[in-house]
């Protein structure tokens, strides 16, 4: 866990205090097992429609960061 004093008060500390770290950390566990199932799945699906083989997976890993930066942000 992060550990940043009660009395401080940068916008992280602020963020960190006030978030719901539940929810936080169930959406990541969301965002990471959707990458997972596009690992199990991706490979035979763009063999099919001759695609190379990771593709899917490039493309999930692709929009992951922003995605990320963008739950962050806005719960900023």
């Amino acid at each position: 866990m992060i550990r940043l004093a009660r009395t401080n008060r940068s916008l992280a500390a602020e963020w960190w205090w006030t978030v719901d770290k539940w929810t936080l950390l169930c959406l990541v566990c969301l965002m990471v097992l959707g990458t997972v199932l596009a690992l199990a799945a991706s490979p035979a699906v763009a063999m099919r429609i001759d695609l190379p083989p990771f593709h899917f997976v490039y493309r999930q890993m692709a929009f992951f960061l922003p995605a990320l930066a963008v739950m962050i942000g806005v719960s900023l």
